[in-house]
């Protein structure tokens, strides 16, 4: 919460990422993590300099809470109830970090909200896939069907991911007076 640099370019970010800027320490949830993975690719690296292994995200978010210069890399969906108490508490220690988009077209920042992932503004997003193997109708094509169903994508949405599909919502607003009500 006291470092003041709570928007960071997408550039920039690589640049750290890649060593190339020194003011952070980067922090990961475990080198071995899928996040972790990802930015390996995004910057071509097998390897970070000025990183850390927390080993966990609980670690990661505390080393963080700790370290003025540090920036720590976790997976959103982690963070992202904003119904339980831990990630109150934990989004009270520390400030999200908003990023530019890739293209520096657009001159504002977004942080990890559903919103932006699905207009594609937070450029650190990925899409997750099923692929079914089996050939049979068995345990893993009754998974594909749980999670794409209605129930399995309200799933996805509550956990902070952007659900593939997303079932529409219809209020109907009525501002004709009710009428008396005893």
């Amino acid at each position: 919460k006291s470092n003041p640099d709570t928007n960071i370019t997408y550039d920039r970010l690589l640049k750290i990422l890649r060593g190339e800027d020194t003011k952070f320490n980067i922090v990961f949830d475990d080198q071995k993590s899928g996040t972790a993975n990802f930015l390996s690719e995004l910057t071509g690296s097998k390897t970070f300099k000025n990183a850390t292994n927390a080993k966990s995200n609980l670690n990661a978010v505390n080393m963080v809470v700790e370290n003025k210069n540090a920036l720590g890399v976790i997976g959103w969906s982690w963070i992202s109830d904003g119904d339980d108490p831990r990630t109150k508490d934990y989004l009270s220690k520390v400030s999200l970090v908003g990023l530019s988009p890739k293209n520096n077209t657009d001159k504002g920042f977004y942080k990890p909200y559903q919103l932006y992932l699905a207009q594609g503004r937070y450029p650190l997003s990925r899409e997750v896939y099923v692929i079914q193997r089996e050939r049979r109708n068995g345990l893993s094509a009754g998974f594909t069907s749980f999670i794409i169903s209605e129930i399995g994508q309200t799933i996805m949405l509550k956990a902070g991911l952007l659900p593939a599909q997303q079932q529409d919502r219809w209020i109907e607003l009525n501002t004709k007076p009710l009428g008396k009500v005893h």
